[in-house]
């Protein structure tokens, strides 16, 4: 009994230490794909805050959750993506330029507060699931809720989809202030 619980542990240690060497390399090798798309992306895109430093930075963190998040620091646009994300990607880049586009856009959108961010655990406060669905309603799913709308008056759907950004955008900055 006791060799095969010893037999156990060394399974387990070896198991272990292989999937640390996973780890460092999914982020090594999910880095490079960052670094690949999002120089593809940031070269088309047009609409850049004026206020922020440019380009964003982008930080890998080791994490099984799946996500990824955008933050500015001290106007300095961040964003985070953890390994498990690959998980999804499968080394495919157009789905990584999906979710780096979807970050880009909050930034460029104004969504992320500018008062900064002390790690993952204040963004998350700063900017919840909730939040992050009400800032990716867009004209789209403004005209299907409302179960569609002539052409001409799409700009109201825009309208409507701007409107929940902004209130949005006040409300994590508010979220930001200390009580007095």
């Amino acid at each position: 009994m006791t060799r095969r619980i010893c037999i156990y542990c060394i399974i387990s240690l070896v198991w272990s230490l292989n999937s640390i060497g996973q780890t460092s390399n999914q982020k090594e090798i999910l880095s490079q794909e960052v670094k690949s798309v999002s120089k593809r992306l940031l070269s088309v895109l047009d609409s850049i805050p004026g206020d922020l430093k440019w380009p964003p930075v982008f930080e890998i963190i080791e994490s099984d959750e799946v996500n990824a998040f955008a933050g500015v620091i001290e106007k300095q646009p961040k964003v985070i993506i953890h390994t498990s994300v690959s998980n999804i990607t499968e080394g495919i880049p157009d789905r990584l330029a999906y979710i780096i586009a979807h970050e880009l856009i909050h930034i460029v959108k104004g969504h992320c507060s500018s008062s900064g961010f002390a790690g993952t655990g204040a963004l998350k406060y700063n900017f919840s699931r909730a939040n992050e669905e009400v800032a990716d309603i867009d004209y789209l799913a403004v005209k299907d809720a409302v179960g569609g709308m002539p052409e001409e008056d799409m700009h109201c759907a825009t309208l409507a989809a701007d409107t929940l950004h902004e209130s949005l955008r006040i409300y994590c900055l508010g979220m930001n202030k200390k009580p007095e």
